[in-house]
C-alpha cells in the first residue's frame, strides 16, 4: 500500500525524469551488414538472435565485436551455422512475440534472446511480462524443432548516471 501511494505522489516527478533521460540517451545507428547468413563447415546448426537493440548489435562499431559475430564465429569452427537476427530497437517481450507470430522463422536449434530493459522502461507489469515470456516459450517450442533459448542477462542500469528514482 505504501509503495502504491508513494508512486502516485511521485508520478509527476518520475514521468518528468523518465522523459528527460529518454531525450538525453543518444539513438545509436543500426548496425551495417546482413541480418542472416551461413558460416562454417560441418553439421548444420540453426541459431536465431531475438530481442532488442542489444541483440541487434546497435551501437557496436566493429562487426567482429558483436554478440552475433562472437557466437557464430565460435560455432563455425565445428558447424555449418545458419543464423538470423530478428531484433529491433525498443522491442519488448510482447513485441517479439507478435513478430514471431507474424513471421515463419523455420527450424531453429537455439534462440538467443536479449530482452527485458524495454519491458522495464515501458512499465510492463510483472504479470504481463510473465505472460509474454510464457507465450514466447510456447511459440518457440511449438514452431521450432529442438527449440532451446538462452536468455541473456539484463543491463546493469545502476552503472548509468541516472538520478535515484530512475535507477
Amino acid at each position: 500500500m505504501g509503495y502504491s501511494f508513494a508512486g502516485l505522489i511521485l508520478a509527476p516527478l518520475l514521468l518528468f525524469k523518465g522523459k528527460r533521460v529518454r531525450r538525453r540517451v543518444p539513438r545509436l545507428p543500426k548496425p551495417a551488414g546482413p541480418r542472416s547468413g551461413t558460416s562454417g563447415v560441418g553439421p548444420v546448426f540453426r541459431i536465431l538472435f531475438l530481442g532488442d537493440s542489444a541483440a541487434a548489435s546497435v551501437g557496436v562499431e566493429q562487426p567482429q565485436a558483436t554478440l552475433i559475430a562472437s557466437v557464430v564465429n565460435a560455432l563455425a569452427e565445428q558447424f555449418e551455422v545458419h543464423w538470423q537476427v530478428m531484433a529491433k530497437t525498443d522491442a519488448t517481450t510482447a513485441d517479439t512475440v507478435r513478430a514471431l507470430k507474424a513471421r515463419d522463422i523455420g527450424e531453429v536449434d537455439v534462440a538467443i534472446c536479449v530482452l527485458g530493459v524495454n519491458d522495464i522502461s515501458s512499465g510492463t507489469t510483472l504479470d504481463k511480462w510473465r505472460a509474454s515470456q510464457n507465450e514466447y516459450d510456447s511459440i518457440g517450442r511449438n514452431a521450432c524443432s529442438g527449440f532451446c533459448y538462452i536468455a541473456a542477462g539484463q543491463t546493469a542500469c545502476e552503472r548509468y548516471r541516472f538520478s535515484k528514482p530512475i535507477r
